[in-house]
This record gives C-alpha cells, structure tokens and sequence, in this order.
C-alpha cells in the first residue's frame, strides 16, 4: 500500500464508518435505530475511534517533507541541517535637520515613528553623514517596505525640526512560508553543496535574511571568478547598501580571494545587481457595454505589476541544466492574466516596448536583467 492510499483509507474511517461496523456485529433482533439504547452506547466509543483515526490521519501527513506543515515541516528541516527563515527587519534611509534647516546629529538607538493610525517605530543604528542615518523597523515582517514620509521622535530631542524616511534601503521580509521551506529542503535533494559549487553559493545566499535570490555565474572573468547577482526580498534592485553588506559576508573587497568571507580560498568574489529592464505596455482590449479604459486602468496596471513580480520571483533565479538563467515575457501568459479582470471580453494586441512580440531578458557575464514595469497604455 502506497502512502497515498493509506491516506484515502484513513480519511474514510471517521464516525460513520466506525458506527456502521460496530452495528454490523449486533444482531439484527436488537434495535439499532439512532437514538436507541445500543446506538447510544457504541457512539462514544466510535467517535474516539474517529478522532483517535484523524491524529493518525495528521501524523502521517507530517511525516514526510511533502505534506508536513508547521512545526513538524520545521524537524523535517533541521534533519537536512536547515531551518525557517525568520521574518527580518526593514532598514530605511532618514534624514534629519534641526529647527533651522540644517542637519542635526542624531543619537544611536534613539526612536522614532511614522504618522497614522497603525504606526511603524524604528531606532537609528547607523550614521552615514551629518543628518543622515539609517533606521531599522522595530516591528519584522513587511509592515515597513512601502513606507516613505514623516518620522516624529518617541523623546524630547533638544532642537529637532524635522524626520523623514527618505528610501527604503533593505526590505524585510515575512517568515518564510511552509512552500517556501519545503521547495528549500526538496531542492536539497537535487544538487550537492560543497565547497564553492554553484549549488554551494546559492545555498550560502539563501540563508541570508537581506537577500530575496541569487544568479551565480562561476568563471565569468577568468579562472577562480564567481559573480552572484541578488535582488532584494521584495525581488527588486538591490541597494548599495545591500549590495556592499553581502560582498564584505562573502568575500571581502580589501582581502578578495583570500578566504577571510565565506568564499573558499582562491575565489574572488563579486557580488552585484541586474540591470533594470524597462517594459513599457501598450494594450488594446474589447470592454463590456458601459465600460471605459480609465474605469479598468487601475485594475490592469496591478494585473501587470503581479504577473511582472510573479515570474520575478519563480523564474528570474531558476536555474536551467544547472547551468544558465532564462526569463520570458509570455504575451499569451499575460493576456490569460488580463482576462481574468471582470469587464474585460478580449485582448486582441499587447505591445511590449512598441514590439508586438515576446520579451526575451538577456542573462550572461556582463549583463543580468531584472524585468521592471514602466508605462501602461490601454485602447479600448
């Protein structure tokens, strides 16, 4: 009997089933109806059963990597010397100045935050230059990526005029999800990390929490050279900041090679990020009666922007015979998208970059691209 099978048997055993074969074995002289004496008696007993048979049900959906949830996913994990990742914290750009416009210095550690109803707090743990500081989210998770604006201090800061955040420098991301972890510790199974292979340096990314994916292109300038090209959590260009805080983890830029980051001895590391790849829209739709382009103009656009973010996230860092990247812009793919707008009756033309065919990203040594939404026009 294959795991399967034992599952669908088990789902079939709940109250009624036991219920059924405990009345099987009263004689038939005896009434079995609901309500009646015997059928009160075996009913407890029966539905134990039941429930004992669902805990038994679960236990075996949590014993294997491909059906475990939760906490048993999490042992499944730490078994292949792995284990979730937490939710991290935003680190943003701010700047400051003083009652008279001019920067003012601001204390380490000390608090602020952002106007509204569901406020972020953050505490400076970094001066860059006089009146400009980077902030770190108090709260994990994504709560702080989209925030931009106004920061009031917690405390009294003698003389302060004014805060902003200015840039979002470092997303953070939520604890990874149980498909998440699960797709990590399956892919495990693919391909053997050791000692500064491709699989090696992708599981080494991986396991930072800053970094959303990771190219890796061994040899790309000669023997010993490996290029990692990242994105950030939210899979977007990278920051300086973020860029220069994974190169000095993996191989540090004043000893390269050396072997004083996590790189082996004799491999000169450089990390960077892909090259922003405008894609401009143009579209021409059939619409229901009563309808206008500017009524569906903000759906369309979200529609893009997800299907742009989701082959961000599932196809930008595949691998293809463990060796190359490729990326597509499916027209097709993206017109089955649209559709699903309600008001909507046809797509009949999709031009990409004035182009009416696929978009094809370029990935090699010297140029990685990452695809970014730029205009969107609708004709209806």
């Amino acid at each position: 009997m294959s795991p399967n099978e034992l599952l669908e048997e088990l789902q079939k055993m709940d109250f009624e089933y036991f219920m059924q074969k405990a009345l099987e074995r009263v004689p038939d002289n005896i009434d079995k109806r609901e309500g009646s004496v015997i059928y009160d008696a075996l009913a407890p007993a029966c539905y134990n059963m039941a429930e004992v048979t669902l805990n038994f049900y679960n236990m075996n959906l949590n014993s294997y990597v491909q059906t475990a949830v939760g906490e048993f996913l999490d042992y499944r994990a730490i078994e292949r010397g792995m284990k979730r990742k937490a939710a991290t914290n935003a680190k943003v750009a701010a700047s400051f100045i003083d009652s008279n416009g001019k920067p003012i210095d601001i204390d380490l550690k000390t608090r602020f935050s952002s106007v509204g109803n569901s406020p972020i707090y953050y505490q400076v743990i970094e001066k860059v230059l006089p009146g400009k500081y980077i902030l770190e989210s108090e709260e994990v998770g994504q709560v702080a990526n989209k925030y931009t604006g106004q920061i009031l201090p917690i405390s009294n800061i003698n003389g302060f005029g004014f805060g902003e955040v200015t840039k979002v420098e470092v997303p953070a991301r939520d604890i990874e999800s149980d498909d998440e972890l699960r797709t990590r510790i399956l892919e495990s199974n693919v391909f053997s990390e050791y000692g500064g292979n491709v699989s090696d340096y992708i599981k080494i990314i991986k396991s930072m929490k800053d970094v959303g994916a990771v190219q890796v292109y061994p040899t790309w300038n000669g023997g010993g050279t490996v290029k990692l090209v990242i994105v950030d959590n939210n899979f977007n260009i990278p920051s300086i900041k973020l860029v220069k805080d994974t190169q000095e983890v993996i191989d540090p830029t004043d000893n390269q090679g050396n072997g004083y980051g996590i790189a082996p001895i004799g491999h000169k590391v450089t990390v960077d990020g892909p090259t922003a790849r405008t894609l401009d829209f143009s579209l021409s739709i059939d619409l229901d009666d009563g309808l206008s382009s500017s009524d569906l103009n903000p759906q369309i656009t979200k529609a893009i922007n997800d299907f742009i973010d989701s082959l961000k996230r599932t196809k930008w860092n595949e691998l293809r015979n463990e060796r190359s990247y490729q990326m597509i812009i499916y027209r097709s793919q993206l017109i089955s998208a649209l559709l699903k707008i309600e008001g909507i009756l046809n797509v009949s033309k999709i031009k990409i970059n004035n182009q009416e065919k696929d978009i094809k990203l370029t990935f090699d040594n010297k140029l990685q691209e990452l695809p970014v939404v730029g205009s969107v026009v609708v004709n209806a």
